[in-house]
């Protein structure tokens, strides 16, 4: 759970980086109105997360199912909250931000709520030993993979 954390925090702070490098490279001195909406909290958005969540989960679960559904299930969700808070940020708009945050972190919780029902309804607690391992695996080739890109750091550094 921890890495997951992690992870989740490191995206959403690149993601409203990016948000907001680009807007103010494409500086836009006022904010529309349909931008403004999309920061108001509605359960439309929540409708959505959960949605997404359900699709992510399910195609998950069965691996026959695209491996790209995930992705962009849960990007329709996410996404749009996390640019329009770099926007905000970019115009110093801090009803934007505060807004956007809010439906961000409605659409995470949608998201993770939808999951675990998924997860239960599906079972998928009994094949808990399968997923640990697989857990374990993905570990285990991060950190060679850290490894390996450490190494190559060094290898550069001591060539200068």
């Amino acid at each position: 759970m921890n890495r997951s954390l992690r992870t989740i925090f490191k995206s959403v702070v690149i993601g409203v980086g990016t948000a907001t490098l680009t807007a103010l490279i494409f500086n836009e001195e006022s904010i529309s109105k349909e931008l403004i909406i999309s920061s108001e909290p509605s359960l439309l958005y929540a409708g959505v997360a959960i949605v997404a969540g359900f699709a992510a989960a399910f195609a998950l679960v069965k691996p026959k199912l695209n491996e790209m559904l995930p992705g962009v299930a849960i990007s329709v969700a996410l996404i749009p909250p996390i640019a329009l808070m770099g926007i905000g940020i970019a115009n110093w708009n801090w009803s934007t931000i505060s807004g956007s945050f809010l439906v961000l972190l409605i659409n995470i919780i949608g998201i993770v709520f939808a999951g675990m029902v998924t997860f239960s309804l599906m079972n998928f607690y009994t094949r808990k030993k399968n997923a640990e391992v697989t857990i374990k695996k993905e570990e285990i080739k991060l950190e060679k993979e850290e490894g390996v890109t450490n190494e190559k750091t060094e290898t550069k550094t001591t060539n200068i």
